[in-house]
């Protein structure tokens, strides 16, 4: 297959933040630069909101987009620039936050360019929330406990216009849930950015982790998922590379793109 754009999830997949080695080392930094050569756009897909990778410096020579806060925003990073924006409806994020600070919950902003947080979050960069203030938001990321999880999910399901997209679980005794606008999702996002660039669907590779994954694997034509990947993902994978901690997306590129 021609590959024109290769489109693929952060964390577990690109690298392993919470590992010792959570940097972009010359290796990694060099199978990108290639594609670049080629001719190749190449697309990281996150939960995390764009100004995460700022500390990330040497990563923006070698990209061509990010698209944020699962795939509520599209940034295209030569241009510095947001292509496309898909936000929480404000009566929505209205009704959400004052649930959240009701029960006293923590929680994080994703608006664009800025992140804010209420409550003990340990994020850096973040500026602080204020109530009266109106924001144009992408994303809610918020911390719950595993016994108020049912309670919580059931609350958020009668609010407007808004999904839960993600649920993480790091082995402590929370979950962190992330809250979009209904309709956002990986998938969706990679439609709208195809089209935006004239590039056909048969024309895409994804690299991925996770369930949330799975949206991208629905509409591209060739899903890969790393050796650490859920099983889910997995079977609908068209092969399996290996380990994040392994480099598996950039040998994989290596092999059978580059070469």
């Amino acid at each position: 297959m021609m590959v024109k754009i290769i489109f693929s999830d952060f964390d577990y997949t690109m690298l392993d933040y919470y590992s010792e080695n959570n940097y972009f080392d010359e290796y990694k930094i060099s199978i990108l630069n290639k594609l670049k050569d080629k001719g190749i756009k190449f697309c990281i897909v996150t939960g995390r909101s764009v100004s995460f990778f700022e500390q990330f410096p040497n990563l923006f020579g070698v990209i061509d987009y990010i698209m944020g806060s699962n795939g509520s925003c599209v940034y295209d990073v030569k241009n510095k620039e947001y292509i496309y924006c898909d936000s929480i409806k404000d009566e929505d994020l209205d009704e959400v936050i004052s649930y959240l600070i009701d029960n006293n919950y923590a929680f994080l902003l994703n608006c664009k360019d800025k992140k804010y947080k209420y409550g003990n979050w340990g994020s850096l960069g973040c500026l602080e929330y204020e109530k009266k203030v109106k924001y144009i938001c992408e994303q809610i990321v918020f911390r719950v406990k595993k016994s108020d999880f049912e309670r919580v999910f059931k609350r958020l399901e009668n609010i407007g216009k808004i999904k839960i997209n993600n649920m993480h679980n790091w082995g402590d005794d929370y979950w962190t849930i992330d809250v979009n606008n209904n309709g956002v999702s990986k998938g969706n996002a990679i439609k709208w950015l195809c089209d935006y660039l004239d590039i056909d669907i048969d024309d895409t590779m994804a690299f991925g982790d996770g369930d949330n994954d799975m949206s991208m694997f629905e509409v591209v034509n060739k899903g890969i998922a790393v050796g650490n990947a859920v099983d889910k993902l997995k079977i609908m994978s068209k092969s399996v590379a290996l380990d994040c901690k392994d480099n598996g997306i950039y040998k994989y590129i290596e092999e059978n793109i580059l070469k």
